[in-house]
């Protein structure tokens, strides 16, 4: 059996570009196999994140049998927004159309968010 048929397709209604939405996607457990482009997948096991702007490019994502996640939808609009505040300009779809895996290596998200000294 190939590795691609043990994960199940899904390309759910907040995915499309029509709902406008970035998508912050961390696996909980499993592992969910996220299409980059024609012919590049990143894989994310339990602890680490994908990112997509799902309002600027196509999206599909395989996820193993056992996977569970965790999501974080954000709207285009807001993104655009905090970055005019915070950089001046709209970077545009030199960005937005960016797709990228976060973590791998023993950094996690968890890591980022704990300050110093906080347990």
């Amino acid at each position: 059996m190939s590795t691609h048929s043990r994960y199940k397709q899904c390309r759910p209604c907040a995915f499309l570009v029509d709902a406008g939405n970035a998508l912050v996607l961390t696996t909980i457990r499993g592992n969910a196999r996220h299409h980059v482009d024609h012919d590049a997948t990143a894989d994310t096991p339990a602890g680490d994140t994908f990112v997509a702007d799902c309002s600027r490019i196509d999206y599909l994502v395989e996820f193993s049998p056992d996977h569970v996640q965790l999501n974080l939808t954000i709207p285009h609009r807001v993104l655009a927004d905090t970055a005019v505040r915070w950089w001046g300009f709209d970077p545009g779809d030199v960005l937005w159309q960016r797709k990228c895996a976060v973590g791998g290596d023993g950094l996690r998200p968890r890591e980022w968010l704990t300050s110093p000294g906080t347990p």
